[in-house]
């Protein structure tokens, strides 16, 4: 399955304030005082609705919603390891795969599965590389032309 990995960013006059939210990950919202500082804060509150979707051993919701040509919304992309660890996870739970027994498969501890998950801790592509082996799957890199 491929995708473009940015989630939309939809932006709001809240108040005397901004609300910023991605339609595509319920429970990715925040807010701030400008819309400079709401964008600076969106990127947490992804990775932070991301923790919380492993958190509850639900799959990550992938990026469906597109930017229209005359779109005012936002793109927050999303870094490469991240999406390697978004769909890693995704395949965990599809396959019903715990992290205790990703783990054992890996012969590792049950913490090094939780390191390699957390979209805040940096991973190696070789040790992506080794978890994605373990759910006999491997990884497709590719390369595009920046927006």
């Amino acid at each position: 399955m491929k995708h473009d990995f940015y989630y939309v960013v939809k932006i709001k006059k809240d108040g005397d304030g901004f609300m910023a939210y991605i339609p595509d990950v319920p429970g990715a919202n925040t807010g701030a005082d400008t819309r400079a500082e709401v964008i600076e804060l969106v990127c947490d509150a992804v990775i932070t609705a991301i923790s919380g979707y492993m958190h509850l051993k639900k799959p990550i919701p992938l990026p469906e919603t597109k930017l229209g040509p005359k779109s005012r919304d936002g793109a927050l992309h999303v870094p490469a390891i991240v999406q390697a660890k978004i769909l890693l996870w995704n395949e965990m739970v599809a396959k019903g795969v715990s992290k205790v027994e990703m783990a054992e498969r890996m012969g590792k501890g049950e913490s090094f599965i939780r390191r390699i998950l957390d979209p805040r801790e940096n991973s190696t592509w070789k040790t992506m590389e080794d978890a994605y082996e373990a759910l006999d799957r491997r990884m497709v890199v590719s390369m595009k032309k920046a927006a």
